[in-house]
């Protein structure tokens, strides 16, 4: 329940508690009406008794029932105007009861109304706060992303693929962001496959404890890897026709200024001219 949903339930049992103690003061002014008419009535009553002549007593008959008569309206007047008021304070406590209660039931419906317009405005501001803070968000990221650091490969390294020899192949590691790339850790593999064998990157295991260094922006460091044997007439042959294909491939691992970790995967593989090198269609990532 929020601090709006309070006051408003706070304010409807105010009202409540003040029309409850309105209505028991008029309750007590009606009892107190009725007293005082009560009061007036016997007073009156007793007048008119101290008015009887005690001579009258010996009248006859006929002389008394003619004052019982003449007496008889006084008292029923009397009785009469008592009765007249109580109808009046009761339609008086009645319509206040009414107003009252119109009352309440208007200032009620006011109360929700601005109840209603303050948690508006109140979830408004909510969601401007929270726009904002998804802009300062993505305006950080953006800042982030500008200024990290970003390493991937560069021109290729490579020997001539000649007879008998062993070549080596690598690639240029670069820095292309605006600040140092830390903790900079590679690893790099030459494995060919028949044509048609999907790549399946294949890795030796890794050492424990990695050579880690730190990258400056625009600084080149270097990954190579040689074949595991000299080159032999049928690795030309087969090569130079495309009924194998050599791949060159690898991991590069470092931890921008943020403090945030990356991964750039790589691949390339040697063309049937022996000399040059284009991207696979799968293995080249970077986060």
């Amino acid at each position: 329940m929020d601090f709006l949903t309070q006051q408003f339930i706070v304010t409807a049992k105010k009202i409540r508690d003040d029309l409850r103690s309105l209505l028991a003061k008029f309750d007590v002014l009606h009892e107190d009406v009725s007293n005082l008419s009560n009061f007036l009535q016997n007073n009156q009553c007793h007048a008119i008794r101290e008015d009887h002549n005690p001579d009258e007593e010996n009248q006859d008959n006929r002389v008394r029932v003619v004052r019982a008569e003449l007496s008889t309206p006084v008292a029923i007047g009397v009785e009469t105007k008592a009765k007249e008021r109580y109808p009046i304070f009761g339609l008086l406590k009645t319509a206040f009861e009414i107003v009252g209660i119109a009352a309440a039931i208007g200032y009620a419906f006011i109360a929700y109304q601005q109840w209603k317009e303050m948690r508006a405005t109140t979830n408004a501001a909510f969601r401007q706060v929270e726009i904002g803070r998804e802009s300062l968000a993505e305006a950080r990221e953006s800042f982030r992303v500008d200024e990290r650091a970003w390493v991937g490969i560069g021109e290729p390294i490579k020997t001539p693929f000649k007879l008998g020899s062993q070549p080596y192949f690598g690639f240029f590691i670069v820095n292309t962001g605006k600040t140092p790339a830390l903790n900079v850790w590679h690893v790099i593999k030459a494995k060919s496959y028949p044509k048609g064998e999907p790549f399946k990157p294949v890795y030796d295991p890794f050492s424990k404890n990695p050579s880690l260094t730190p990258m400056f922006p625009g600084a080149k460091h270097s990954t190579i890897t040689t074949t595991t044997h000299p080159i032999y007439q049928t690795d030309l042959d087969h090569l130079g026709s495309g009924s194998d294909i050599l791949y060159v491939y690898g991991i590069i691992t470092y931890m921008d200024i943020f403090k945030v970790r990356h991964e750039t995967h790589f691949c390339e593989y040697l063309l049937p001219n022996l000399s040059d090198f284009a991207a696979c269609k799968t293995y080249n990532t970077a986060d």
